[in-house]
């Protein structure tokens, strides 16, 4: 960790130390503390590839975005998806997946190294592709929330039919205000404008609310 990033943490728990005294501060540690520990392990991580995970429903196009952001065919529908509770995580060869997948539930996720001179965007970062948020199975929404604890960046894919079930997608307030969390409309390129314009509309509108 920096130099800088050290002195903003010292400062951190020396403020929280200055409040202990106080009776509203030791009722708020219960909810502090966890974002203290969140806190901690965001900067431990700042410092190797940033954990970028694509969330939606199916079909709505996560695998292409994902190759864009590599530069490289490395997700593969039908082939590379997730299965049951299981993400597939794409990693710059042999960067460190470990706590990522530490304890993480449901069934042991797929790993697939990729070249990470493949010239994308995001190509020197890792990439996770999570099980289907619009599944009725339960556990691939607890892994998407465990997912989202442990990444620095959650990218929300929707498409025409998958919009407003966000709305009651509880791990983007979980997620909101505390990482980077981006809003896409998949297959766009399938909608006439007026269409399109709407449901960008409607993302913003959510993006806003939440």
């Amino acid at each position: 960790m920096n130099r800088t990033l050290r002195f903003l943490l010292d400062e951190l728990h020396s403020d929280l130390a200055a409040l202990e005294p106080l009776e509203a501060a030791r009722q708020a540690r219960p909810d502090i503390d966890p974002l203290v520990v969140d806190l901690e392990t965001q900067l431990k991580r700042a410092e190797g590839a940033a954990v970028i995970t694509l969330v939606g429903a199916t079909g709505a196009g996560k695998s292409s975005l994902l190759n864009a952001l590599v530069g490289a065919d490395v997700a593969r529908p039908g082939t590379q998806r997730p299965t049951t509770s299981a993400p597939v995580i794409y990693r710059p060869r042999d960067a460190d997946v470990g706590q990522l997948v530490r304890d993480l539930p449901g069934a042991a996720p797929t790993i697939v190294d990729y070249d990470a001179a493949a010239g994308g965007p995001w190509s020197e970062q890792i990439l996770v592709d999570a099980p289907d948020t619009n599944s009725v199975a339960l556990e691939h929404r607890e892994v998407v929330r465990a997912l989202a604890e442990r990444s620095d960046v959650l990218v929300v894919v929707a498409h025409r039919q998958s919009v407003a079930e966000l709305a009651s997608a509880s791990f983007v307030d979980d997620f909101a205000g505390r990482r980077g969390l981006l809003f896409v409309l998949g297959r766009g390129d399938e909608l006439a404008t007026d269409s399109r314009a709407a449901l960008v509309e409607q993302l913003q509108t959510l993006a806003r609310e939440r």
